[in-house]
């Protein structure tokens, strides 16, 4: 069940998690300077430390679009090509 729902939604799985990270993580911006995923970054590194942050960022990233995924399948949305 953990692959089979990213499994049969792969092109969302593949393609928004790119657009997302490319239009909104690094353009919206986060207070006057920082975008999204500075803002992010630089409170998981000031609470966390880098290789800590770093891998919290990552697998709540994941696990971010894994919940996205898994609301697709369990309302039966598949894109197709």
């Amino acid at each position: 069940m953990l692959l089979v729902v990213p499994g049969r939604n792969a092109i969302v799985a593949f393609v928004a998690p790119i657009l997302v990270n490319l239009h909104v993580l690094r353009e919206w911006r986060w207070g006057a300077s920082a975008t999204v995923e500075e803002a992010l970054k630089g409170y998981l590194f000031a609470h966390l430390g880098l290789a800590p942050g770093g891998v919290v960022y990552t697998f709540g990233y994941i696990l971010c679009w894994w919940v996205v995924l898994y609301w697709l399948y369990r309302r039966r949305i598949f894109f197709r090509v």
